[in-house]
């Protein structure tokens, strides 16, 4: 991006350990730079053993990572 987000929303970023269709990397780079500009604020979760669409449609989803998006939607971050 040009710009930093023209928006307060909160970023939460999932990607699988072994995902080869998006990378892991990028989230990652993506997370770095939002927190740049708004340290502490957003979150990156990277699941090691899940690949691209496991995050919503793998057999654990609903057991490892639907938690940790409740989780993510219920925070109270005031960074």
């Amino acid at each position: 991006m040009a710009q930093p987000p023209q928006t307060d929303a909160r970023f939460v970023l999932f990607a699988g350990g072994r995902n080869l269709c998006f990378l892991p990397e990028s989230q990652r780079r993506t997370y770095e730079w939002l927190s740049s500009i708004r340290p502490d604020y957003h979150a990156l979760h990277v699941i090691p053993t899940f690949s691209h669409l496991d995050i919503f449609l793998g057999d654990a989803a609903a057991r490892e990572v639907f938690p940790l998006m409740a989780d993510e939607l219920e925070a109270k971050v005031t960074s």
